[in-house]
């Protein structure tokens, strides 16, 4: 099998012995699939007011970021978070 750079290192890596098994690992996993499967699911409505000005400017730092026009509510949390997040 021909690895590319980083699976050379994750093989190098577990070959050292830096990896370790995850105790009840069906558990962790299925955890793992159901944080997943919620951070996807679109449930929850949000509503947003702003003047038109800031709207222009909104969608204009989104397209910058290159998020998709008609996600232009969520390109608003996007930024946000990295504005003020970050």
């Amino acid at each position: 099998m021909k690895l590319n750079k980083k699976g050379k290192e994750i093989l190098e890596s577990a070959e050292r012995g830096e990896w370790k098994s995850i105790p009840n690992f069906k558990r962790e996993a299925k955890r793992c699939q159901e944080y997943a499967k919620a951070t996807f699911r679109k449930d929850k409505r949000v509503s947003i007011r702003m003047s038109g000005k800031d709207l222009v400017n909104t969608q204009k730092r989104a397209l910058q970021e290159g998020l998709p026009d008609n996600g232009t509510e969520f390109g608003i949390m996007k930024i946000f978070a990295i504005i003020v997040i970050i």
